[in-house]
């Protein structure tokens, strides 16, 4: 996401002064409908208006030509797909002040994003009647571009418009087969390896089913029945996988919570797999699949991860108290935050709070450290402040900064969207470098659940040899 909102505050942290960073990122979900990686206006027309000069490629070749280009460059030709629409990220309320729209297509080769996209015959947009519903089949003509972004570069068609309606949809993006028989039986392993072998972002046309364990509901259980549909992560014996966008029985939508099945219920998950292009680089998926059949009913709790028991230590490098050291923070820095989502002292918990937000995550990050190669534990200690909030860990490493000299970041979770309990618990993960390399610690309120976190202490300490 081009945008990164950044703030700080000091605090006397063991005898050593730190400077937090408190930030509002809305675009660092594993997975889940994304938002414009450009911001959202139209600072040029589209170039050209004669789709019949465009030359007409699949997606796959759209992605292939724009990643063959230089960061921040853009075609100067433009190219035909003939597409589904399967989102909109432009809010319904701006797309006649706007003229245009940022949304997602894909046809059968792979999905690609258009932003700054107009009307039929290259016109602006001047009511969101005028946008045709999710799952129409169109023509999109434009200029390719590779965006360099916070997350790498991707590959998009930008200033691009609607060349032709081809046929209406139904307002819902197609869902996979109900039939399970039509699916090909996998285990989770071959399932990932099946995904990593997509292109970036890309889908399979085909379905494929596993008969996996339920570990984890990451879907908030106050946001099932507006939403319908679950983000969840289910293991067999093989390995563990993320499922998102997933129906309930028979493919159909979640109309209440009571409905998911417990923890630990044995599920047969049917739908596509997908290959996630995320902050921490490719991640392997089902996407849009359904529970076709509960073999058993869980009982609410899954048998111990080992990968979740206690890291060995050795050398501690920082350990960072966020207790009541913040209760002296001068007067003005809860307002320096955003508002739809900031940190703050939490008197009664004696923690520093990271407020929940539907619309946005917030996260505190550490000044540089400037570590030696070798491998380190993160170590967060943390809980819920309320049900279903969710953290993420890691670390950032500096990259180019912008042109007018803003700071960038790449981010690298170790832990991601962990779900928090009522009581305080260490959340560890490890990396490694390859080189000394200056980082920050970062800990992240994400999922956008409107559920806070409550964090006491942050450490980084080098692996046990």
């Amino acid at each position: 996401m081009k945008t990164k909102l950044y703030a700080f505050m000091m605090a006397a942290i063991v005898a050593v002064a730190f400077n937090f960073i408190a930030c509002n990122n809305e675009n660092d979900e594993p997975s889940g409908p994304g938002t414009p990686s450009v911001d959202p206006s139209n600072p040029t027309d589209p170039s050209g208006n004669q789709g019949a000069d465009a030359e007409e490629i699949t997606v796959a070749q759209a992605i292939e030509i724009a990643n063959a280009l230089e960061p921040k460059a853009k075609t100067d030709k433009n190219y035909k797909v003939t597409v589904t629409l399967t989102k909109v990220f432009t809010a319904s309320d701006k797309i006649a002040s706007y003229g245009n729209i940022n949304c997602e297509v894909k046809d059968e080769t792979g999905t690609i994003s258009c932003y700054y996209t107009n009307n039929l015959g290259n016109t602006k947009f001047t009511s969101a009647d005028q946008v045709p519903a999710i799952g129409s089949k169109l023509v999109i003509v434009g200029p390719l571009k590779l965006y360099a972004g916070n997350n790498g570069n991707t590959p998009e068609f930008e200033n691009a418009w609607i060349e032709e309606i081809l046929e209406q949809g139904s307002g819902e993006e197609p869902t996979p087969s109900v039939d399970p028989t039509d699916a090909q039986e996998v285990t989770v392993a071959e399932a990932i390896a099946i995904a990593n072998a997509l292109e970036p972002k890309g889908k399979t046309t085909q379905n494929y089913k596993v008969t996996a364990v339920l570990t984890k509901v990451f879907t908030a259980s106050d946001k099932i029945a507006s939403y319908g549909n679950i983000n969840c992560e289910v293991k067999d014996e093989t390995g563990t996988i993320g499922c998102y966008y997933t129906n309930n029985l028979g493919n159909t939508k979640f109309t209440s919570a009571d409905q998911v099945p417990p923890l630990g219920s044995k599920l047969v998950i049917v739908g596509p797999l997908k290959l996630y292009a995320g902050n921490n680089g490719n991640t392997p998926e089902f996407e849009n699949a359904y529970i076709a059949e509960i073999l058993e009913v869980g009982n609410g709790e899954v048998e111990p991860d080992p990968s979740e028991e206690p890291i060995e230590t050795g050398e501690n490098i920082v350990d960072y108290l966020l207790n009541a050291a913040f209760e002296t923070v001068p007067d003005g820095f809860v307002s320096e935050y955003p508002t739809n989502g900031k940190v703050e002292y939490n008197a009664s918990e004696n923690a520093m709070e990271l407020k929940g937000s539907t619309s946005a995550n917030a996260r505190i990050h550490t000044q540089s450290l400037t570590l030696a190669a070798g491998t380190y534990v993160i170590t967060v200690n943390a809980k819920a402040g309320e049900e279903g909030a969710k953290l993420s860990i890691g670390y950032t490493l500096p990259k180019e900064p912008k042109e007018d000299g803003t700071p960038q970041y790449e981010f690298k979770y170790v832990k991601e969207q962990v779900q928090l309990t009522s009581e305080y618990a260490d959340i560890q993960g490890t990396f490694t470098l390859a080189a000394e390399t200056e980082v920050t610690l970062i800990a992240m309120n994400q999922g956008k659940t409107g559920k806070s976190v409550l964090i006491k202490e942050v450490k980084l300490d080098k692996a046990a040899q």
